[in-house]
């Protein structure tokens, strides 16, 4: 959603629940001489969190998404003045109380990644010389939230169905569901995935499509699995990755919020990057109960669906987006 957007839609809801406040408080305040002053300094106090604690979370943009547990004047406060690293913050608290990673064994899955990379890369079927392939990478580096697990597997098993690429593409996630067969998505696998590809791959005709899902804050990525100490995506990180491999012809797609902070580093004359959000914008639809985030849903469920063109499959998943943001 445009900043001007967010800003009119903060002011059409934000301005009347902030007068009604003043209200209450100025009321409550025409009383204080009135009243001995204990009971004046708590019906003021009363007056003034009571309003800001009923306030309900901008129901209009969160819908079925919403935490219920993050119902309080602290997340409203969030929403309005949100920080470069609000996101990360989510995530850390909720990967603290992760209960899918209390029975792991952190030890052997460290210890296994290698042998999961290799049999993934293995797993990488030939691919003709005689025209111009699709490597598909999908990432899902946050297992704080059920979403972006089903969205990098939801984009994979599409992008291998409309594009031919089942023998190239391979899925990295964070989930204790899946650590015995899919690697980790974190930065050290991602190289080591991405390096392989290049090896295989006709660097000058293939393409890589590197697909990430996550939370996200300016120019950071969140990497989280609760349990192992992960470090964050950056841009220059994943430039690295990227320019190591030596692949020429590459389409990146990020879904995160402040994506579009990732843009300046990453891109090049054959380049093609799609972001959820701007460098200065949320994205939604991340909450346990989604298949997709409302990005992932809209360029991969829908528009991949019906085109095969990636300009006029950002068209679309846009004016989509659009359409459920004003609904």
């Amino acid at each position: 959603m445009p900043a001007y957007q967010v800003w009119l839609a903060n002011l059409i809801y934000g301005a009347p629940v902030f007068i009604l406040t003043l209200a209450v408080i100025w009321h409550a305040g025409r009383h204080l001489w009135q009243e001995r002053v204990r009971l004046a300094g708590l019906r003021i106090l009363a007056a003034a969190m009571l309003p800001a604690f009923l306030i309900p979370q901008q129901p209009v943009f969160y819908g079925p998404t919403t935490r219920w547990n993050q119902m309080d004047v602290w997340s409203l406060a969030s929403w309005y003045w949100p920080s470069d690293t609000a996101s990360e913050q989510l995530a850390e608290r909720d990967s603290e109380t992760d209960p899918l990673s209390i029975d792991l064994d952190y030890e052997k899955v460290v210890y296994d990644q290698p042998r999961i990379v290799d049999r993934a890369l293995t797993a990488l079927g030939k691919t003709s010389k005689d025209a111009p392939h699709f490597y598909f990478v999908a990432a899902a580096t946050d297992s704080s939230q059920e979403v972006f697990r089903r969205e990098a597997l939801g984009a994979k098993a599409v992008f291998d169905a409309q594009f031919g690429a089942r023998a190239s593409s391979i899925a990295l996630v964070n989930h204790s569901e899946t650590v015995n067969e899919l690697p980790l998505a974190n930065a050290t696998n991602l190289d080591h995935v991405i390096g392989g590809i290049g090896r295989r791959m006709d660097v000058e005709n293939d393409v890589l499509v590197l697909f990430i899902t996550a939370h996200g804050g300016k120019e950071v990525l969140s990497v989280n699995f609760a349990g192992f100490p992960l470090n964050q995506m950056t841009p220059e990180r994943l430039a690295k990755i990227l320019d190591d491999a030596s692949i020429r012809n590459r389409v990146l797609i990020i879904s995160s919020c402040y994506s579009g902070s990732f843009i300046p580093k990453l891109a090049s004359p054959n380049t093609l990057i799609m972001t959820a959000a701007s460098s200065e914008t949320t994205s939604f639809g991340c909450s346990n109960e989604r298949e997709w985030t409302f990005f992932g849903d809209a360029l991969f469920n829908h528009a991949f669906r019906e085109t095969a063109s990636f300009p006029d499959a950002f068209a679309r998943a846009q004016s989509l987006i659009e359409t459920w943001e004003a609904e």
